[in-house]
């Protein structure tokens, strides 16, 4: 039997060894994906292009003014005559966010009162518009709360340059872990390890398999000796090595392009990502099964694949949506594998907090594993031998 299954799988190597298009598809796929997933599926919002009108002309209000520009996430305001004038640039789309501040802003805070804000943001993506009013709302809460700060009847402290101040009666000082500096591509090149492998591993098998059907081959191994077992087997352990080899260009090209590197240990990566290898495999060859064409197996694929990406927390928090939803994300064997790969790569953590992520993903695969030999000796129309 292991002579057999040598033979199939040298068969498999030989075949994209002759595929020079298939080899160039294999290094450059996993590399472009990372680079377009890590620019363009990011949740920051910067460079934001604000309007403001300011009755109140204070230095308080240029103070506010300063803070949103330092915070990085908005350039510099552009001053507004009147609301009109805000009203044309939201619509012409010169701004994403306009603001208005009242008259007597700096009389009710230095009072003690409440100042306020009208805020005008483009809700045409409501995306970047949540984030954008997400912004805004810590910006100007900090801003409150420094003036509340010396408001309060707290001791005077001396200093040097200018007249004295009174100090801070409670002072926070946040620690992020994991990821401290809050970058997105910290979180995403995790998930794009998963994603390549959902995609590119099981189109290949699936189509591997019906490119056999169409041009006659599977027909002529069937009648050879070789069993079901070994003909099954030989023509996914390729993949599985593809698979491994795209892990690790990503985790390369990851730590050379966006220097994200992972903290965990390297082979329980290997081996966790093997696991959701198989499952894509199995998956890949069931879709084989249902499709007599290579382009029904791509169309095919894409009703699992799509699904998978938008309901695993990949792009959307699964906290987010729906509660019905939030049921059938459990049958997404990527939402699993994105909690192990994103808790070996970010948080470092071991088997012992990603054991039950693991079960699951086995489960899976030995669920996806079982389908494709059925599902292959339906194709055969024998049994596995």
């Amino acid at each position: 039997m292991w002579r057999q299954l040598w033979v199939v799988t040298r068969k498999e190597f030989w075949a994209l060894r002759r595929d020079r298009g298939h080899i160039i598809l294999l290094i450059l796929a996993p590399i472009l994906q990372l680079i377009i997933f890590g620019y363009a599926a990011t949740q920051e919002v910067r460079n934001v292009e604000i309007a403001i009108l300011d009755h109140d002309g204070s230095a308080l209000t240029r103070e506010l003014m300063q803070k949103l520009q330092a915070s990085g996430y908005f350039l510099t305001p552009r001053i507004a005559a009147d609301e009109e004038e805000i009203f044309r640039l939201l619509d012409g789309g010169k701004v994403q966010v306009g603001l208005t501040i009242e008259m007597d802003f700096t009389e009710k805070v230095q009072g003690g009162r409440t100042g306020h804000v009208q805020i005008f943001v483009d809700g045409s993506d409501s995306n970047a518009a949540a984030i954008i009013l997400g912004y805004l709302n810590n910006i100007t809460q900090d801003f409150a709360a420094s003036q509340l700060a010396l408001n309060l009847q707290g001791p005077l402290v001396d200093d040097a340059s200018g007249p004295p101040i009174r100090a801070l009666l409670v002072e926070t000082r946040p620690r992020v872990w994991y990821n401290p500096e809050l970058k997105s591509v910290n979180f995403m090149v995790p998930g794009i390890i998963g994603a390549i492998l959902l995609t590119l591993i099981g189109d290949l098998t699936a189509l591997s398999f019906v490119k056999e059907r169409e041009q006659g081959t599977l027909e002529q191994l069937v009648v050879t000796p070789l069993s079901g077992f070994a003909l099954l087997l030989g023509k996914t352990i390729p993949f599985l090595l593809i698979g491994m080899l795209n892990v690790l260009i990503i985790v390369i090209a990851g730590w050379f392009w966006f220097g994200v590197w992972f903290k965990g240990d390297a082979l329980l990566l290997v081996g966790l990502s093997s696991l959701f290898v198989l499952t894509s495999l199995g998956v890949g060859v069931v879709v084989s099964s249902l499709a007599r064409t290579q382009q029904a197996a791509m169309v095919t694929s894409a009703f699992y694949q799509l699904p998978s990406i938008l309901l695993s927390g990949f792009i959307f928090p699964i906290e987010n949506m729906p509660e019905p939803v939030q049921y059938v994300t459990y049958l997404i064997p990527y939402r699993y594998f994105l909690n192990i790969i994103r808790g070996i790569y970010l948080k470092g953590v071991g088997l012992e907090f990603l054991w039950q992520d693991a079960a699951i993903l086995a489960g899976f695969g030995l669920v996806a594993l079982l389908l494709s030999g059925f599902t292959f000796r339906r194709v055969l129309g024998r049994g596995l031998g």
